[in-house]
């Protein structure tokens, strides 16, 4: 845990929504609604960072704990729908 109190530390107040780990999923596709996340790559948590850019958070997220114990992250653009906020 302390290799994740240390990330959190370094991202300091770029990270807006401090996230969760998931748990169990369900999936919705035309298909129908099954048990499990989709595809090969399942999420196991989610984290909010605030950027000037993509390439920007991807590059903060370098050194993330989840990568050092065999882990993955993935780092998506939110879109701004335009909405009140």
């Amino acid at each position: 845990m302390a290799e994740w109190g240390a990330w959190y530390e370094k991202m300091g107040e770029a990270i807006t929504d401090g996230g969760a780990p998931f748990g169990a999923a369900k999936s919705l596709t035309g298909a129908g609604l099954t048990d499990g996340p989709l595809g090969d790559n399942p999420a196991t948590g989610y984290t909010v960072i605030e950027a000037d850019s993509l390439d920007a958070a991807a590059a903060a997220s370098e050194g993330h704990p989840h990568v050092g114990h065999g882990g993955q992250v993935q780092v998506f653009e939110c879109i701004d729908m335009g909405g009140e906020g």
